[in-house]
Parts: structure tokens; sequence; C-alpha cells
């Protein structure tokens, strides 16, 4: 599994999803994204690079409090049985 953190703004936006392309037809690979920022910028670009369907692989979120939501739902469908979140870890100020 592959967790992409953009701005939603790359360096080389034909170069991002020809190579995430490549990792997705390898078959091995699962890419989750995650966009924070209210950015709509490459919000096209985003969702090329994430796995199909994006509305399952891709988050928009506005800030870093959003992202660290997005963790904890990561981490509980990644493999509940082995990670999780634990009350009292670090909740950021956001």
């Amino acid at each position: 599994m592959v967790l992409l953190v953009t701005d939603g703004r790359s360096n080389n936006k034909q170069q991002t999803i020809l190579k995430a392309q490549e990792l997705k037809n390898n078959g091995a690979v699962k890419i989750f994204v995650v966009a924070v920022g209210r950015h709509i910028y490459g919000i096209d670009e985003t969702v090329q690079v994430a796995s199909y369907p994006p509305e399952a692989y891709m988050f928009r979120v506005n800030n870093l409090q959003g992202f660290w939501e997005v963790v904890k739902l990561v981490i509980k469908e990644v493999n509940p049985r082995k990670f999780k979140v634990v009350q009292g870890q670090y909740d950021p100020p956001c």
C-alpha cells in the first residue's frame, strides 16, 4: 500500500501519473491519496493517481486535524487486529 500525502500540486504531472499507473498495473499496490488543503488545482491528477474507485482511495481534508482523522481511518482499514488507535495518542492541536 502507498499513502501519498499531497497539497495537490506535483512537480511533474505526467511523470507522477505515469509512475502511479505503473504501480497500479503491477497489481501489487493500492494507492491511497490524501490531499491536504483547500486547493482544487491538481484534483484531476490526484484522482488519476489514486487507486480505483477514487471514492475509496482518495481523501480531501482542509487541515492537519483532518489528515489525522484519515490516518485513524486507514489504521482501522489496513489491519484492525494488528493496529489500533489508542486514546491518548498524539492528537495534534490544529
